[in-house]
């Protein structure tokens, strides 16, 4: 009896992601499509470590600038804190 309700659970499972897969998933192709498809990315992310320094070395701050150039490529430049 167990092997059957997980026979139907594992079916119903394959039949409910195939169904949304062919339904209208995004290709990787259309991935920032478009001619402001990367926009959000412009300006500038910084992190800061929270946790305290270790013998390995790990950055304490990092920024990361992206800028969009005249023809539209975005170009992105990192600038880590030690």
């Amino acid at each position: 009896m167990k092997r059957l309700a997980f026979l139907v659970i594992a079916a119903t499972t394959l039949v409910a992601s195939l169904a949304v897969r062919a339904s209208g998933s995004m290709s990787m192709s259309a991935v920032g499509a478009g001619p402001s498809g990367y926009d959000w990315l412009v300006g500038t992310w910084s992190r800061k470590n929270t946790m305290p320094p270790s013998k390995l070395g790990a950055l304490q701050s990092s920024t990361f600038t992206a800028a969009k150039l005249k023809d539209g490529n975005i170009v992105v430049g990192s600038a880590p804190r030690i």
